[in-house]
């Protein structure tokens, strides 16, 4: 009986000691499972969206054939994203877009024959070491966030593009970053750059924010301010400025190299500011273009309304940036990069369809045989030009213009909104006018006259502007008006118009018969 009684005892001990066992190896696994990146519901969300992606894939038509691009790019696109959102109750907001735009943007693009390049090729291509085919573009996304890569990422890998993420590190590679619901972790970080379909950029460290700039607790940019020092009462000086900036844009790059062993070449500017967002700063952006410099081998930028869309191996260092949101349809898209393609001389346009034409801004339209230029009641001025044109040299471009508001139209030779010249015609005066530069919003005259016959409403003109090296010369109704010489910054030059209410009382007029030869 004391015999049974003993093994009934010890049964009772094993069974509670295998119970302990039990339980504590579940505890074990769960905590391993829990630290582990694919028992997430993350990873989960991410493997769903991969099947959706691929079943929205297959109902839209499945794989097309990749065509063999024998043509070379002479201009590349950069399109950049910030958020791909999922939530059903999100609303456009001009910065993001959901996953559904994101997945049609995308196929639409692979559908139109459009490829993604590697940072890699795009570093080598603007280097001048390397040709990419035609249709090629980057794909960049900013600031590290978890919804682009979790929503975006299956469309990505879908399509069979490659993207870069710029990563602002201290956020994402920083102390107690695996805790953090809107920035990807270093083990996100990881999986993706050993996908092979993700690049990693820098974003700043900790410098993707603002600092105190004065002594009222003003804030400003980080890198495009002196930051306020309040226990001294004092700015930083300017030594101070590059060591604090210079350890920041250094220890981003490192973050990314040490920490997720790939190499980041490659830096985004936050908020796109060079350092012309500066107020107490002014020389700030020489001095921070020089540290960029210093550190990275190229730099990205988003761009507005008013520059070229496309970046070529001449662009050797700052690249530009298109911001693709909601308001931005997947055809428009195929037909914003297909416009931008580089447009061979001899050119003409009859205007029965939009070849490329941006609006900087006033009114654009482009209808029935003509383009339309007209300020409108929040411009007093108007401006557009050429999409794919940048890469123009010597040539003459002239159109008949039909004065229906105002006094004043304007041909341009365009590189971008602070390097210019320009045929102005308004009443009975006419000036060659250029802005090289300077970004300080007054043209340099080089050449002025009166007109015999002044501009008025109803006019219908044949005008000209021919730029042949350093030498622009403006013409009206066949006769050359005058002739002067332009800023060697302006080598490369697209073709434009704009006009300004310079009565008062509006100002349109139309575009026809648009022809640019080359100048031999």
């Amino acid at each position: 009986m004391e015999q049974h009684n003993f093994n009934v005892k010890m049964t009772k001990i094993l069974m509670v000691v295998l119970v302990f066992a039990v339980v504590m190896s579940m505890i074990g696994g769960m905590n391993i499972l829990k630290n582990n990146y694919y028992f997430n519901w993350r990873f989960l969300d991410w493997s769903r969206n991969c099947v959706q992606a691929e079943i929205a894939w297959y109902r839209s038509g499945g794989n097309v054939p990749v065509v063999p691009d024998t043509n070379k790019a002479d201009l590349i696109p950069i399109l950049v994203y910030h958020g791909v959102i999922s939530d059903p109750k999100w609303r456009p907001d001009g910065v993001n877009v959901s996953t559904q735009e994101f997945t049609e943007q995308m196929f639409a693009l692979k559908r139109a024959g459009w490829r993604t390049i590697t940072m890699e090729d795009y570093l080598a291509y603007i280097a001048g070491q390397k040709q990419v085919p035609e249709k090629s573009f980057l794909l960049t996304f900013d600031d590290g966030r978890k919804d682009s890569y979790y929503n975006g990422d299956p469309v990505i890998r879908t399509v069979g593009y490659n993207a870069v993420m710029f990563v602002i590190t201290g956020r994402s590679l920083g102390p107690g970053n695996e805790t953090q619901p809107f920035h990807l972790s270093q083990i996100e970080l990881q999986k993706m750059a050993d996908s092979g379909r993700w690049e990693m950029g820098s974003h700043t460290q900790n410098g993707h924010g603002t600092i105190p700039i004065d002594a009222a607790g003003d804030q400003g940019h980080f890198l495009s301010n002196l930051m306020w020092i309040s226990d001294q009462h004092r700015l930083e000086t300017v030594d101070e400025y590059k060591e604090r900036v210079t350890a920041d844009l250094t220890g981003a790059r490192n973050d990314i190299e040490t920490k997720l062993g790939v190499a980041s070449p490659s830096f985004a500017y936050p908020y796109g500011d060079l350092g012309q967002g500066s107020s107490n700063f002014p020389q700030g952006q020489v001095i921070l273009t020089e540290i960029v410099k210093s550190i990275y081998s190229a730099a990205f930028i988003q761009v507005g309304n008013n520059d070229f869309i496309t970046n070529t191996a001449d662009d050797s260092f700052l690249s530009k940036r298109i911001g693709i949101d909601s308001s931005v349809l997947p055809g428009q898209l195929v037909t914003m990069l297909d416009n931008a393609r580089f447009k061979p001389l001899d050119y003409a346009d009859n205007f029965t369809s939009d070849k490329g034409w941006l609006r900087g801004w006033g009114g654009l339209t482009i209808d029935g045989g003509q383009m339309l230029i007209s300020t409108t009641q929040e411009d007093d001025s108007a401006s557009t030009f050429l999409s794919g044109s940048s890469l123009w040299k010597n040539y003459i471009f002239s159109a008949r213009i039909n004065v229906l508001k105002g006094d004043s139209f304007e041909l341009v030779a365009y590189k971008d909104e602070n390097n210019y010249a320009t045929c102005d015609f308004s009443g009975d005066w006419a000036a060659l006018t250029q802005a090289a530069g300077g970004g300080s919003g007054h043209d340099q005259e080089i050449a002025t006259t009166t007109l015999k016959n002044a501009i008025a409403p109803g006019a219908v003109l044949d005008a000209a502007l021919k730029v042949e090296g350093n030498t622009a010369t403006c013409y009206l109704n066949g006769n050359q008006i005058f002739s002067g010489n332009i800023s060697g910054t302006l080598d490369r030059r697209g073709i434009g118009f704009k006009t300004w209410d310079s009565l008062g009382t509006g100002s349109e007029f139309s575009v026809t018969n648009l022809k640019v030869s080359q100048v031999f």
